[in-house]
């Protein structure tokens, strides 16, 4: 008896040996935490214990939340959540909230993620809730609640300190030093990233936030070398890590550095690396909150099926009480009819959630058919041409002078395709997420000149002229500043498209009493009515594409998105034909 006592004791330290160490190793090596994990479940299956089992569900959960996989991450940390309300462990439930928080942070849904973090804050012990903090402030930010945002950051900050909790510490200096940067207080946004970096030694999660928040700050100084050093040192600590966020935007920022210096060519290899991370954020994100999706349907069917099992019992317990308590039969009676109502409608209820989760799994599934059906169309053809191309470049079928021209084909081909897919990615995104608008009051005078920057090279190598006759003075409007971006982009790049070689294109700004216009008018053939009707019909959800002058394709999601960001925008939008001059646009926002 003594033997069995020891051997049960002795394995019962090792599940909290295996559990230490998967703690100590998850952060930076997360195979050989989930292989300590593995460990301990194999000894829980002879020696169950029911707080260790929530234990390694837990650390299961926030080891496959670092590895991004939040489809496990989610599954682990209901089965731990579980697992501590029987045990009324107060203090790993709300550590279980605040994981599921991440989690619903993390694809972007921050509004449920807010009501998860306000439940942490329920149950975690009241000497430290500076993580709880940090999380609301990161999710009232991305919901563009400045104010809110910043005073949860503080709090973070304040709680961090009196715990010395380095890691929320840091983050949440690096999370107040961005806000310093989004109220134009770029002195105390540099002075605060710099002690994040001195402070954080080999932390390298916070150290590419910093680095990269000091980039975007010299690029609104100009200082572009600064820049460049510190996007650089963001982008070496990124590769460290292998964080997905954290490449994109380095990549980003390195490339629009490289544009400012025009160095283009490094511009273009950033700019490439950055759509790859871009790309595989957006298929990771988007397969995640399918996961997501599907589990909490898996959720609403168990709620459902333990609402009829409920309902049986019910029905059991009461004819037991009825042949027991034949006097007080109308009283019982009444009661479970009373209790059968409710029961019926909470299962009405779940069904009804089931059938909205169902209709928006469905939804996905149409967006991700048409896009594949719009990939395959229209961008398989000038891929496969290019490929062809290639191929007779690597034969030597061409003389150095038609190389250069092909080579010149070839990169306005490349362009146009690129241009293709960011369209077809925004628009999968409306498809698949819906719309958000922020809206933001901004220069459109000092936006235009940062788009223009992009056509630099195009429009050389096209032998087309883009003629900004700036404003004299600031010319403020209110739009949602990427959707804006969207419209730009679209119009800049059609007026290039649909301009002959050797003419121009002209942007210019009109101010009226009560509105503000923008003027993009480009050199050419005059758009026709026929093109003019089908752009504006009512029942058109996408238009069909006329090629460029130097024979450039296009799907026409480029004018569906244009139209349908003007009108989120309050925005109006005209097209006029000029008879033997070309096409003026002519965007109008309102002053108020």
């Amino acid at each position: 008896m003594l033997t069995i006592i020891s051997t049960y004791g002795q394995n019962i330290d090792s599940i909290r040996y295996f559990n230490k160490k998967a703690i100590d190793t998850y952060r930076n090596n997360s195979e050989e935490a989930l292989n300590y994990l593995n460990e301990a479940e194999l000894l829980l299956q002879e020696f169950p214990n029911d707080s260790l089992k929530a234990k390694v569900n837990q650390i299961y959960a926030f080891t496959y939340y670092l590895k991004g996989n939040y489809k496990e991450s989610l599954s682990y940390y209901l089965s731990a959540l579980n697992g501590f309300k029987r045990l009324q462990d107060e203090h790993n439930m709300a550590r279980c909230y605040n994981g599921l928080g991440l989690i619903q942070q993390g694809i972007g849904r921050h509004n449920q993620a807010i009501q998860y973090f306000e439940k942490y804050l329920e149950f975690v012990d009241d000497k430290d809730p500076s993580a709880a903090y940090l999380n609301l402030g990161i999710s009232y930010l991305a919901l563009n609640q400045i104010d809110k945002a910043s005073q949860y950051f503080d709090e973070s900050f304040k709680f961090s300190i009196t715990s010395e909790n380095k890691s929320i510490k840091l983050a949440a200096k690096n999370r107040i030093a961005q806000v310093y940067y989004l109220e134009e207080n770029l002195e105390e946004a540099i002075l605060t990233y710099n002690q994040v970096i001195n402070e954080s030694k080999n932390d390298n999660w916070e150290l590419t936030f910093a680095y990269g928040g000091l980039a975007e700050i010299y690029i609104k100084l100009n200082e572009q070398e600064k820049a460049l050093s510190a996007a650089q040192k963001s982008y070496q600590a990124a590769i460290e890590i292998d964080a997905l966020w954290d490449l994109e935007r380095s990549t980003a920022l390195l490339a629009k550095i490289q544009v400012l210096k025009e160095d283009y060519k490094t511009a273009y290899r950033f700019s490439r690396d950055n759509r790859k991370y871009k790309d595989s954020l957006f298929n990771k994100e988007q397969a995640q909150i399918i996961a997501v999706m599907q589990l909490d349907k898996k959720e609403a069917e168990n709620e459902i099926l333990t609402t009829k099992n409920q309902q049986s019992e019910n029905k059991i317990f009461f004819n037991q009480l009825v042949t027991a308590l034949i006097a007080l039969i109308l009283v019982i009676t009444l009661f479970f009819a009373f209790k059968y109502k409710k029961i019926i409608n909470e299962k009405e209820e779940l069904n009804t959630a089931l059938a909205h989760k169902n209709r928006q799994l469905v939804k996905l599934d149409k967006g991700k058919n048409k896009l594949f059906s719009i990939i395959s169309h229209d961008l398989r053809s000038p891929i496969a041409a290019v490929s062809q191309v290639m191929d007779l470049l690597l034969q030597n079928a061409f003389t150095e002078e038609e190389k250069i021209e092909v080579y010149s084909s070839m990169r306005l081909q490349l362009d146009e395709t690129s241009r293709m897919l960011n369209n077809l990615l925004i628009w999968a995104s409306t498809q698949l997420n819906g719309t958000k608008i922020n809206f933001t009051k901004i220069n459109i005078v000092s936006e235009m000149i940062e788009i223009l920057n992009v056509y630099k090279i195009s429009s050389q190598s096209k032998g087309v002229t883009i003629i900004h006759n700036i404003y004299k003075e600031a010319i403020m409007i209110t739009v949602d500043t990427v959707q804006l971006h969207v419209i730009l982009h679209n119009l800049l790049s059609n007026a290039l498209k649909y301009t002959p070689k050797e003419k121009s294109i002209k942007i210019s700004y009109q101010i009226k009493p009560e509105h503000i216009e923008i003027h993009i008018f480009n050199e050419g053939t005059p758009i026709s009515k026929d093109q003019l009707d089908k752009i504006f019909s009512e029942n058109n959800s996408s238009i069909t594409s006329l090629k460029g002058t130097d024979g450039e394709f296009g799907t026409g999601l480029g004018l569906f998105l244009i139209k349908k960001y003007v009108e989120l925008n309050k925005a109006e939008f005209a097209i006029q034909p000029i008879e033997n001059k070309g096409t003026l646009v002519v965007l109008c926002f309102d002053k108020s």
